[in-house]
């Protein structure tokens, strides 16, 4: 059995709550009331073809300030909350950040050296 190690403030983690709903945000804080997240996120599987899907985000609440941070009471939850699967983490960073990555093909044109 692997050990993972125990949530720390500043990961990413996905809840699931009691409608259903998958949420991913940046762990600001928790305890045994609630898990306070930064900047969450709806994840809702979205078809791009036939018989292809893919995750998309949507705001947590649309309406509210963007750098509100949102408490998850415990007694909402439907699960305990895991820590997000790298590839998921990665597009919330970039989702939420407001920083272009560049890819090799741009740095290259660039001429920045890689």
């Amino acid at each position: 059995m692997l050990i993972q190690k125990p949530m720390a403030t500043g990961d990413i983690i996905t809840l699931k709550i009691m409608n259903g709903d998958e949420i991913v945000g940046k762990l600001i804080s928790y305890d045994t009331t609630g898990y306070t997240l930064a900047k969450p996120v709806i994840v809702a599987i979205q078809p791009v073809g036939p018989t292809q899907v893919q995750l998309a985000f949507m705001p947590f609440m649309a309406s509210s300030n963007e750098d509100t941070n949102i408490v998850f009471p415990t007694e909402a939850l439907l699960t305990k909350p895991v820590k997000t699967r790298n590839d998921v983490a990665n597009n919330y960073r970039r989702a939420t950040a407001n920083i272009e990555v560049a890819t090799p093909g741009q740095m290259e044109a660039s001429g920045l050296i890689i």
